[in-house]
């Protein structure tokens, strides 16, 4: 409509809309990208709002009930359930280091304390995400998007309910 009418031609029309059409398309990539990034830089990795991002990508229609003033995903949302460490740390210190001392008991004796080798620390879960059963999902996808905003060092399993 910016034309002036005698140039109002479909030739005039089809060749502005060939100079026009890429620049079309990548305004549209740019908006994509930037709603993108900004969902990126609104999630954190905190718990409530981790969930929030994995029930909205992969449960859209769910909306959690909130019961005495706390979320329940019982509905069918996905959730995450912090686990606390399970092996404690146990450190041998050198007498220099004035510790107390670490005794390591016999086999034979009621209370053994162990030393844990470095894959059992490995192994230890700090976090669970639970995904509905019936949920169709891309469990692939998922552990991307929770790898991507986990803490580094957090150690989590996908299981479903």
């Amino acid at each position: 409509m910016l034309l002036p009418p005698f140039l109002r031609q479909p030739k005039m029309i089809a060749w502005l809309w060939v100079l026009i059409k890429p620049i079309n398309s990548l305004y549209a990539t740019f908006v994509g990208e930037r709603d993108n990034s900004i969902r990126k830089l609104s999630t954190t990795s905190q718990t409530i709002s981790l969930e929030a991002l994995l029930n909205a990508i992969f449960n859209a229609g769910f909306a959690p009930a909130i019961n005495n003033n706390a979320i329940d995903y019982t509905g069918g949302g996905i959730y995450i359930q912090n686990t606390p460490n399970a092996v404690p740390f146990q450190y041998v210190f050198s007498v220099q280091e004035l510790q107390p001392p670490l005794y390591v008991y016999s086999i034979g004796d009621v209370n053994i304390s162990y030393l844990w080798s470095f894959p059992d620390y490995l192994q230890q879960l700090n976090f669970i995400v639970f995904v509905p059963a019936l949920l169709p999902c891309d469990y692939i996808l998922l552990r991307q998007f929770v790898d991507y905003y986990k803490p580094m060092g957090r150690n989590y399993t996908i299981q479903t309910y």
